[in-house]
């Protein structure tokens, strides 16, 4: 079910690893039971949550968490396992949140129950199942009791000041949470990271050895992986086709690279590039092969629109051999194609300085000039005193 969101590759999605529910005191909930599990769900997903963990006080019902899982899978949320456990540090003890891989609920057996009664020896379910419970362990010791099961887990620390994140996943699975998190710098943040650049969403063929396919595109990196001749050039030379990017006049291979487009589009094939512009507007580009790209706009062609300005701005595209290229000047050209107009600022200011380097030398030239004349007139007024 989760198809959909992730349809374009890894997403940012907000995450809650706080959640608590009619198994905790400390939750309420005034509606009908027969309607609990999707209420639940639904009130997840009107705070756009799509992760959540269940972290009860020093508690894990098995059968409400199954329930609660399978009724989020048909709405497209993941729902994790966990604890918010009581821990013997400080005056009144630390809640830590621990969330549970799949191992733990492996076989649908229930591991984490027995985990949190060894927590807290000689006390009963009544004196710890609450917020007040303390565990005799503190949190070294509970770490240590959580790695001597062998079943993988991660610890958060609960009532931080947000109360959830955005994590940037490529699945739903515990494996995928745990990663982002350690690879926290680059896909975990405290507001939804915004996509500022225009970019390709997806592609449709139509007619071709691709006939029938779509395929969706990131808006940040993608990679095709194929054995060669699976057509991941194809893709790629189909694509700088629907953008109208010529082909540079010294590339060598230029009459395979137009095979290429001939061979995958076939007779009258045709191809739809579905984009979204720098400002957040969503066009749709028409080639069919042998005619001119046509630019759609809510519906509507729009004649003389420019594809790599107004669509796609500025687009840069390099082949392998491109970026592979070794001759005189071709690292030089090649960052000049990577960095393009962003090397303009800099080189205007770089021809200021030369200006007013070339006028203070001007200056020192003549003051020196002036110096020297200044000592001949010096002696020729000496010599005319004597």
């Amino acid at each position: 079910m989760d198809n959909a969101i992730f349809q374009n590759g890894a997403t940012w999605l907000r995450v809650d690893f706080h959640l608590h529910t009619k198994s905790d005191d400390e939750f309420t909930y005034s509606g009908e039971d027969n309607f609990y599990n999707s209420a639940y769900v639904n009130a997840l997903i009107a705070e756009n949550i799509r992760v959540g963990v269940i972290t009860n006080h020093n508690k894990f019902n098995f059968a409400e968490f199954k329930a609660l899982k399978s009724t989020a899978k048909k709405k497209d949320v993941f729902l994790l396992p966990g604890v918010e456990l009581s821990v013997n540090d400080g005056d009144n003890g630390i809640h830590t949140l621990a969330v549970f891989s799949d191992e733990w609920l492996a076989d649908d057996k229930d591991r984490i129950s027995p985990f949190i009664t060894a927590m807290f020896p000689g006390k009963t379910v009544d004196e710890y199942q609450n917020g007040s419970g303390i565990s005799d362990n503190n949190i070294f010791r509970t770490v240590e009791e959580l790695d001597k099961t062998g079943l993988d887990y991660f610890l958060i620390s609960a009532h931080v000041e947000e109360k959830s994140v955005f994590l940037k996943l490529g699945a739903f699975t515990f494996e995928a949470v745990k990663f982002a998190l350690l690879d926290h710098e680059n896909r975990l943040s405290e507001k939804l990271p915004k996509i500022s650049h225009s970019h390709i969403r997806s592609v449709d063929f139509t007619g071709g050895i691709l006939d029938g396919k779509s395929i969706s595109f990131s808006p940040e990196l993608n990679t095709l992986i194929g054995i060669r001749g699976s057509g991941k050039s194809s893709i790629l030379e189909v694509l700088r086709y629907a953008l109208d990017i010529r082909i540079d006049e010294n590339d060598t291979d230029r009459e395979y690279k137009r095979n290429l487009v001939d061979r995958t589009l076939g007779g009258g094939g045709k191809i739809v590039l579905h984009t979204l512009d720098r400002h957040g507007r969503i066009y749709q580009i028409h080639r069919i092969l042998k005619e001119p790209a046509n630019v759609f706009y809510e519906g509507k062609l729009q004649p003389g629109v420019l594809i790599q300005e107004t669509v796609l701005r500025n687009p840069l595209f390099f082949g392998q051999k491109e970026l592979a290229a070794v001759g005189k000047d071709s690292e030089k050209k090649l960052i000049e194609k990577l960095l393009g107009s962003k090397c303009d600022q800099i080189r205007r200011q770089i021809v200021d300085q030369k200006t007013l380097a070339a006028e203070a030398i001007d200056s020192l030239s003549k003051e020196r000039n002036d110096a020297e004349q200044i000592e001949a007139q010096i002696k020729v007024k000496q010599d005319a005193e004597f």
